[in-house]
């Protein structure tokens, strides 16, 4: 039950405890987070892997109960923006690559705080960033990344 994949079989098991809805709260770490979604992007095209990872999670918090809410929940742009991240570090990553190696290879990744490099706090935490996808206004994806 690892949550740390280390290579594609542990991240087949991982995405399918995801979308079974299995991995417990308490191991759904930022960690995890980033897992999931270079799983998804290493399996899909960018934005079925985008749509993928919006389904999981919104599935994952009605099944732990955590509710969407002005400040909480389910947050449209932040998924929708590590996804894009993840995805220009992925066009460099080695193909053989694990989660593991990608984020020691880029360790800004694991910074929650990582999207306020391309987007002001106002404009990611405002209501329309919560329910829809809006354009970061500080610096574009490929631009903010750590290489």
């Amino acid at each position: 039950m690892a949550t740390r994949p280390r290579d594609a079989a542990e991240a087949d098991d991982l995405l399918d405890r995801f979308e079974r809805c299995v991995i417990p709260l308490e191991a759904w770490t930022h960690h995890t987070h980033l897992s999931v979604a270079i799983a998804y992007l290493r399996r899909l095209p960018l934005d079925a892997a985008c749509d993928a990872m919006r389904r999981g999670i919104m599935a994952f918090n009605a099944t732990h109960g955590i509710e969407s809410r002005p400040d909480g929940g389910y947050h449209e742009t932040i998924t929708w923006a590590w996804m894009q991240v993840l995805a220009v570090v992925l066009r460099e990553a080695p193909a053989t690559a694990d989660a593991d190696a990608i984020l020691e290879r880029y360790p800004a990744l694991l910074e929650k705080r990582l999207l306020l490099r391309f987007y002001s706090r106002d404009l990611i935490m405002s209501e329309d960033a919560r329910t829809g996808i809006v354009q970061p206004d500080r610096a574009a994806f490929e631009e903010g990344l750590d290489r």
